[in-house]
This record gives structure tokens, C-alpha cells and sequence, in this order.
């Protein structure tokens, strides 16, 4: 996107993992799951755009995450 439309102005992540029960329902292995979900694949998403926005030196930044 950067090189097509020449620099990233602003960068939202939504962070989006569902489950249909009650949280006593959800096993302990799927908790782990949406927990790499909401924070490592966040990490992992801003590390991979963090170079660009380096070079540009300006950007926002827009985060969304839920457990709801």
C-alpha cells in the first residue's frame, strides 16, 4: 500500500477472535488462543508496518481489541 499510494497516513488493527459460551465454558488451549490473538498478532501486525512508518516518520496509530 505504502509504494502504490505513497506512505501509510494512518493504521488501524482490529484484533477480532470469537467464542459462543460463558468464559467458565471456554477450555484453558482456546483462552491461549485468543490471547495470541489479541496481543501477538497485534504485536506481530505493527512490527510488520513499524519500518514503513519509520521512514515516514509520522503516522497513526489506531488499536482495537475485544474480549467481549
Amino acid at each position: 500500500a505504502a509504494t502504490v499510494r505513497g506512505g501509510v497516513s494512518f493504521w488501524v488493527h482490529h484484533a477480532v477472535y470469537g467464542i459462543v459460551c460463558g468464559v467458565e465454558g471456554i477450555p484453558v488451549n482456546r483462552s491461549r488462543e485468543m490471547f495470541a490473538t489479541y496481543v501477538f498478532g497485534s504485536r506481530n501486525v505493527l512490527r510488520a508496518v513499524l519500518p514503513q512508518l519509520r521512514l515516514q516518520r509520522h503516522c497513526d496509530i489506531g488499536q482495537m481489541s475485544s474480549l467481549a
